[in-house]
């Protein structure tokens, strides 16, 4: 995976909204669910399509699991 994706996953997921909830999100402040497989698929794919040398293979099947459950959580 390269390092933008990386680092642009670490600022979404960790980086704190300063301007509040998005409009797309519902009352408790998570997005919803569609957005979030969309996003999930993207980054499998990214990570599948990467050549990258960053993660070990162990650290990059875990990944892709957890990004193809998210992708696919109804």
């Amino acid at each position: 995976m390269s390092r933008r994706v990386r680092d642009a996953v670490h600022a979404a997921v960790f980086t704190p909204d300063a301007t509040g909830p998005r409009p797309s999100d519902d009352a408790t402040g998570t997005a919803d669910g569609t957005e979030v497989a969309s996003t999930a698929a993207r980054l499998s794919t990214l990570l599948r399509r990467s050549r990258a040398t960053a993660l070990s293979t162990a650290e990059a099947a875990l990944m892709t699991e957890w990004l193809d459950r998210l992708s696919n959580a109804s």
